[in-house]
Order: structure tokens, then C-alpha cells, then sequence
């Protein structure tokens, strides 16, 4: 029983304190900690936890609650691992089954040498793993208490009737893409909204349920996803219909969303849709544009996922074609926007960024 509420308590420590520690340092915390709760080192863990903490500017409660991986009914199993994990990378031969071949002193020092030599991979990597449990609880903790997770977790229950590939793609889409909480952000909550390109109608749907002063239309040429985006949208102000982005004709509206389309645009048709917006749009009226910047760091590998998708036909288009965000700018500007750029990298998509750009209230219809 005591043991039960002392795990509880250190959890629930070690989880308040996570709150307040970035992913990263979260694990390199919870790896260290675990290095040395598994050293033969008993009575000294503390000490040397706060000492650890302050050498490589560590969160202290959490290196100290990681390092209690050593609890009375886990350290035999702890010890024996790390002794023959270290007996084996040391090269020494320690026997439990044979312990009166072993000269008393002779067999504690080599139980103590191998034991030391396997703390480290072995609290290592139990440490690693309670990072991964406890900054995943951590990141749920935060992400509940956030009013969108309800919205996303509405959009994941909508397509639960679909196949398991796109349910598991729209989880994943909705968890790691950054891109919505940056449209709920930037998009008014009213006006006329054209989502072109808008494939399963993730963001569509998304601004659609986050306020009902929204009016949404989708535009895709992919009938298969558009019948998807159809059947989730069910008593949404959000319509969705079949079309090529490169030639439909835009109604006016209030807001353009260009979510990962230009790369898979020709160039010279992205000029020509990049002005059949600006007509469309009222002045003042909001253009959010979502690709990828090539002289962003982690560029290539964007570009690699994206190559990808249109390689097995996810996506449909043309052969995708980055380009840098300043000559988005340039473009942009000379179609009378006042444009900005904001980072909008993800852990899929690290090269990505987002162009909002504003009509000018002066610029002629």
C-alpha cells in the first residue's frame, strides 16, 4: 500500500513538473535521472541528481523523479539487469549460479564494476522511455485544456464511419499539423471562407464548427476525398464542391485559404491564380497561404513528404515546386497585399510556413 502512494506522489511530481519543461530537455531530464537512479550508488541519488540538475540546467524535481526508478520492489530487477548488461560491454565473467567459485571480495568487485558499467544503458534507456510516457501525458494534459481539442476531436468523431486509413490519417493530421491552430488564429470568425485545394476538408470543417458566422466552400478536384469532406460535414454551415482550383471561377468572399496547393501548381499558372484571388477577395479581405519555405531549415525533408504523396497519388498535381517565402512576398505585393510570414513548422513539416496576406482597402475591385 505505501508503496502505491509513493508511486502515485512521485508521478503526479514528476508530471507537475513536466508541465513547465520542453520536450527536449524533458527527455534529456528523464534519461539522466534514470542514469542515475540506476547506479549502485543508494543514499547518494539525491545529492547527485541536484548536482546533475544544475550542470546541464535541468528541472531538478524532474531529474530527481526519474532518478526513483530504484523503488524497493523494481531495484533487484534493476540491479540484475544492469549487472549483466555491464558484465557483458566490460567483457567480465560474473556468474550468479556459481558464487562460491568467486573469491568474496574478487565477486563483489566485479558485481559492483559491472553493475556501474550497465547504469547508464539500462537507466538510460528506462529513463528515455518514462520521458516519452510522461511528456505524452503531459502534452495530452495541455492539449485537453485547450478549447480547440474539443473542435478536433469533433472533426475525428465525424470521420469515425470512414475507413481506418483515413481515420488514422486525420488523427495524425489534426495531432501533428500545426497549420490549423495557426487558420483558427488568423481566419475571422465570420465572413465567406473558400478553402481551395481543401481535400478531406480537415480545415474546412475545422473553421466551420469554430464558428457558426462562418460560411465555408471547399473547392478539390479529388471526387473521392470530396465525398469524404461531404459526409462529414453534416449540419455545417460548410459546403464542398468537385472543381480544379486552377480554373474555377472564385466567389467573392472574405477569405482564401491555399493550403499546401502552389507546389503542386505549374509556375506559371500560380501568378494567374494568385490575381483571380485577389479579385475575388473584398478589400481587406485575408489570403492564407501554407507551404513550404526553401530556405527554411529542414526544407528537404518537407519537400521529400511531399514528393512522396504525390508519388502515390495521395495528393494530385502537378510535379511539386517549392519555392522561398520572400518571393511569395514579392508576388504578393504587386498584387496590392500587405503580406507577413510566420513560422508554421511541425514535426512532419519543419520547412513550413504561413503567408497571410491582406488585400488593400485602396486597391481597385
Amino acid at each position: 500500500m505505501s508503496t502505491t502512494v509513493i508511486l502515485r506522489f512521485r508521478g503526479w511530481v514528476l508530471g507537475l513538473a513536466s508541465e513547465h519543461t520542453t520536450p527536449g530537455r524533458l527527455l534529456l531530464a528523464c534519461t539522466v535521472g534514470g542514469m542515475i537512479g540506476a547506479t549502485p550508488f543508494f543514499g547518494f541519488h539525491l545529492p547527485l541528481t541536484l548536482l546533475a540538475a544544475r550542470l546541464f540546467g535541468l528541472n531538478r524535481a524532474v531529474v530527481y523523479g526519474a532518478s526513483n526508478l530504484s523503488i524497493p520492489p523494481v531495484a533487484p530487477f534493476l540491479a540484475t539487469a544492469c549487472v549483466v548488461v555491464g558484465a557483458r560491454l566490460a567483457g567480465m565473467d560474473v556468474r550468479f549460479d556459481s558464487a562460491t567459485a568467486h573469491a568474496p571480495w574478487s565477486l563483489g568487485r566485479d558485481l559492483f564494476l559491472s553493475w556501474l558499467a550497465g547504469a547508464p544503458v539500462v537507466g538510460g534507456a528506462l529513463g528515455f522511455l518514462l520521458g516519452l510516457v510522461v511528456g505524452g501525458g503531459a502534452w495530452i494534459r495541455r492539449r485537453r485544456q485547450d478549447p480547440q481539442w474539443a473542435l478536433e476531436q469533433e472533426v475525428m468523431r465525424r470521420f469515425s464511419g470512414e475507413r481506418r486509413s483515413i481515420r488514422t490519417y486525420v488523427r495524425c493530421k489534426l495531432l501533428l499539423d500545426p497549420v490549423y491552430r495557426g487558420l483558427i488564429d488568423t481566419v475571422p470568425k465570420r465572413g465567406n471562407v473558400v478553402d481551395l485545394g481543401t481535400g478531406l476538408g480537415l480545415a474546412a470543417l475545422l473553421l466551420g464548427l469554430d464558428s457558426i458566422e462562418r460560411v465555408v466552400l471547399g473547392i478539390d478536384h479529388d471526387k473521392d476525398k470530396l465525398d469524404v469532406a461531404v459526409r462529414g460535414s453534416t449540419g455545417l454551415r460548410v459546403t464542398f464542391v468537385l472543381g480544379d482550383v486552377a480554373t474555377y471561377e472564385i466567389p467573392p468572399c472574405d477569405v482564401v485559404l491555399l493550403i499546401d496547393v502552389l507546389h503542386v501548381l505549374p509556375p506559371e499558372g500560380r501568378g494567374v491564380l494568385l490575381g483571380r484571388i485577389r479579385d475575388a477577395l473584398a478589400p481587406g479581405g485575408v489570403l492564407v497561404v501554407r507551404d513550404m519555405d526553401t530556405r527554411r531549415r529542414g526544407a528537404s525533408w518537407t519537400g521529400a513528404i511531399e514528393r512522396l504523396a504525390v508519388g502515390v497519388g495521395w495528393n494530385r498535381g502537378h510535379a511539386p515546386e517549392f519555392f522561398a517565402a520572400d518571393d511569395m512576398v514579392a508576388s504578393l505585393a504587386s498584387l496590392d497585399f500587405d503580406t507577413r510570414v510566420v513560422a508554421n513548422a511541425g514535426p512532419l513539416h519543419p520547412g513550413n510556413v504561413l503567408v497571410i496576406a491582406r488585400r488593400r482597402e485602396g486597391a481597385p475591385q
